[in-house]
């Protein structure tokens, strides 16, 4: 599971969850996201225009699966 912001300018950043099985879990599960290493990333963080929140690998997108986000 992922997160991916993106800025005006196109900057991208994304982090991953860490939790190979967070897509498998049956109950809400918090998932506090740290800013710095999207910041690292060069994402600013006063600029925000568009959040993503995805499961797999974001470079390489594959069909199929079902569930709740």
């Amino acid at each position: 599971m992922y997160v991916a912001l993106a800025n005006e300018d196109g900057t991208f950043a994304a982090v991953c969850s860490g939790d190979p099985n967070a897509a498998q879990r049956e109950s809400w599960t918090e998932w506090r996201i740290a800013l710095a290493p999207l910041a690292a990333q060069g994402a600013d963080l006063t600029d925000v225009n568009k959040v993503s929140l995805g499961f797999g690998d974001k470079n390489n997108p594959g069909s199929g699966g079902a569930g709740k986000l």
